[in-house]
């Protein structure tokens, strides 16, 4: 197969975007089911800690009671909520009645911003990859084509040379 490790390469491009369209999709669907069904509540910010300077990460701890249970998380935020944030500070919270557990600060979309442009940049790299693709296998073609004309001019001249000497027969 001609290409093979091209259409490899834009194969793989596509599923890690169909992948992260996948994630995103979900991440948005959680986000919006916490947010319309979910049941909000205060939780205590108990500490802040950060990944600087390697990572850029921001996290908060925070404790909240769900269903008479007391729950201890930790969120990565943006460096704003980080910055506005201090231990102590309560939070509103929004988590999933049926597992207290799944929860998110309210208005905290950092990771699904993550997701959503991650899926951008597989989606935009795989449809480059094949645009590129289709550049280069249009340019071959032409270039094939070019190829095949030029040989056609000459074999055509050989062929005449040769009929007008009349030596042989330009077919055999």
């Amino acid at each position: 197969m001609r290409h093979a490790l091209a259409m490899f390469a834009i194969g793989t491009m596509l599923v890690f975007a169909a992948i992260g369209v996948g994630r995103t999709v979900s991440g948005w669907q959680l986000y919006n089911d916490l947010h319309t069904t979910g049941t909000r509540t205060q939780a205590d910010v108990i500490a802040k800690r950060d990944n600087l300077p390697l990572l850029r990460s921001f996290f908060l701890t925070y404790r909240y009671t769900a269903g008479g249970e007391v729950i201890e998380r930790e969120e990565r935020v943006s460096r704003g909520q980080y910055n506005n944030t201090a231990a102590g500070d309560a939070l509103t919270v929004t988590y999933d009645p049926n597992t207290p557990a799944l929860v998110l600060i309210e208005d905290n979309n950092r990771e699904l911003l993550a997701f959503t442009l991650t899926t951008a940049g597989w989606v935009v790299a795989g449809l480059a990859s094949a645009g590129i693709y289709i550049w280069y296998t249009r340019r071959l073609a032409l270039a094939q084509a070019r190829h095949q004309e030029l040989w056609d001019d000459a074999m055509e001249r050989i062929n005449t040379a040769i009929a007008e000497r009349g030596d042989a027969d330009p077919t055999e």
